[in-house]
C-alpha cells in the first residue's frame, strides 16, 4: 500500500504538537481547525493537511504556530482557509508571538490584525511578534485583503513580517474607519512586509483628505514586485520605508513622506517616485526609474501572476547586486529571497510505503517512506 501525503516532520515548537485535517485520506487528531484551536494551549504548534474542503475562517487569540501543507503542494492537496483573524483577548493575551505558513488564504478580509479587546486603551491594544511566511492571500472582492485595524481607535503594531507570499486581489489596509468620527493614531514599529509579490495591490489607509493620512514611518516594504495595479499604489498613506522594491505597471504613487531608495519602476504612467506630484515631501536615491528589470520571463507591458512567469533578473539587469544591501533589487535580494509556490520550510513527508498491512500481533511493520527537506 503506497500513500502520498503532504504532512510535516519536524520539531519547531514549544508546546504540544496537534494534528488536524478534514482529509479522509490523511487523518489528524482533529478534522475542524477551529476546534482545535479552541483546545489548544498557549505555545502549541498545530500542523494542517492539505485538503481539498477548505477549513473555512479561523479566528484565535493566543500564540500559536499554524503550519499547512503549503499553497502549491507538488506532493498533494493545498490548506486552504477562508481566512485568519488574529485578535486580542485582553491586556495580557494574544495572538501576538505567533506564526503562520504555508497556507492558501482566499477570503474577504484574509488576514486581519485586530488588537481591540473590550475594556482595552491604546496602551494594551497591542499584537506584535507576529509571522506570515509561504502563504498565498487573495481576495477577489472588495475587501481588503491584509487589514491592520477593524475601526475607530488606536492601536500598536509591532514586531509583525510578511514575507514570503503571493498576494493578489485588492487592498492592504493600514488603517480603517471614517475621518468624520476623529483621527486615527495607529502606531506602528518594525512592521516589515519583504519578499512578496503583490498582484493588483495596493496599499492604502483608507479614507484619505489632503490633512488625514496614516503615518508608517515604522513600516519597511522592502525586496517585493509589484505587477498589474494601474490605480496609485498607495494612498492616504505616509511615511513607510520602500526599498529595493520593483514596481511593474503598478503605479507608485500617492505615498506623502515616503523615503524611496533603490526602486525599479516600468511602465507606469508616471514612474517617478522622488519629485512627483503624487508622492509630495517624498525623499530618497538610487531609482531607476522608468527603467525595464529584465525579468528572465514575464511580458512586454505586464500580466497578472503566473506560476510560468520567472521573475529572476537577467544577468544584464541594472537591478543586479543594486540593492541597498548589496544584493539584487526584487524578490531574490535582501535576506529572505522568495522561492515562489515553495512549501513551508521545514522537514515534509512525500510518500509513505507499509509494505505488508497485515501483520501479527507482535510481528514487525515495516515502512518506508520518502521526506524533503524545504529549503
Amino acid at each position: 500500500m503506497i500513500a502520498t501525503i503532504a504532512f510535516i516532520l519536524g520539531n519547531v515548537c514549544y508546546g504540544a504538537v496537534i494534528t488536524v485535517s478534514n482529509n479522509p485520506n490523511s487523518p489528524g487528531q482533529y478534522t475542524n481547525l477551529q476546534t482545535a484551536i479552541d483546545n489548544a494551549a498557549i505555545g502549541d504548534t498545530i500542523y494542517v493537511s492539505g485538503s481539498p474542503t477548505s477549513y473555512g475562517d479561523i479566528s484565535f487569540n493566543k500564540s500559536l504556530v499554524l503550519i499547512g501543507a503549503g499553497y502549491n503542494n507538488p506532493y498533494g492537496e493545498n490548506t486552504i482557509i477562508g481566512s485568519f483573524h488574529l485578535n486580542r483577548l485582553n491586556a495580557t493575551v494574544s495572538a501576538s508571538n505567533s506564526v503562520i505558513k504555508g497556507f492558501y488564504i482566499e477570503g474577504q478580509y484574509a488576514i486581519m490584525f485586530d488588537p481591540w479587546f473590550s475594556g482595552g486603551t491604546s496602551v494594551n491594544q497591542i499584537l506584535s511578534n507576529i509571522t506570515i511566511e509561504r502563504c498565498k492571500i487573495i481576495n477577489n472582492q472588495w475587501y481588503e485583503t491584509i487589514k491592520f485595524s477593524v475601526s475607530d481607535d488606536d492601536y500598536s503594531y509591532q514586531n509583525i513580517t510578511i514575507q514570503n507570499c503571493l498576494i493578489e486581489g485588492n487592498n492592504c489596509k493600514f488603517a480603517t474607519g471614517f475621518i468624520s468620527y476623529g483621527t486615527i493614531n495607529n502606531i506602528y514599529a518594525n512592521v516589515i512586509i519583504r519578499n512578496n509579490i503583490f498582484d493588483n495591490v495596493r496599499f492604502d489607509g483608507d479614507y484619505y483628505s489632503s490633512t488625514n493620512y496614516y503615518d508608517l514611518s515604522g513600516v519597511t516594504i522592502t525586496n517585493n514586485i509589484f505587477i498589474n495595479q494601474l490605480n496609485n499604489h498607495y494612498s492616504g498613506v505616509a511615511n513607510a520605508v520602500v526599498q529595493n522594491n520593483i514596481f511593474y505597471a503598478a503605479e507608485p504613487q500617492g505615498c506623502i513622506g515616503c523615503t524611496f531608495t533603490n526602486n525599479i519602476t516600468y511602465l507606469n504612467t508616471n514612474d517617478t517616485l522622488v519629485g512627483s506630484s503624487e508622492n509630495p515631501g517624498s525623499i530618497g536615491s538610487g531609482n531607476m526609474e522608468g527603467t525595464d528589470p529584465k525579468f528572465v520571463n514575464f511580458p512586454y507591458g505586464g500580466a497578472p501572476f503566473s506560476y510560468s512567469h520567472d521573475y529572476h533578473l537577467q544577468s544584464s539587469s541594472p537591478g543586479q547586486n543594486a540593492g541597498t544591501d548589496g544584493t539584487d533589487i526584487g524578490i531574490y535580494g535582501g535576506g529572505i529571497p522568495y522561492e515562489v509556490g515553495a512549501n513551508p520550510n521545514i522537514p515534509q513527508m512525500t510518500e509513505i510505503n507499509i509494505n505488508d498491512a497485515s501483520i501479527p500481533v507482535g510481528g514487525t511493520l515495516q515502512i518506508n517512506f520518502k521526506a524533503k527537506k524545504q529549503d
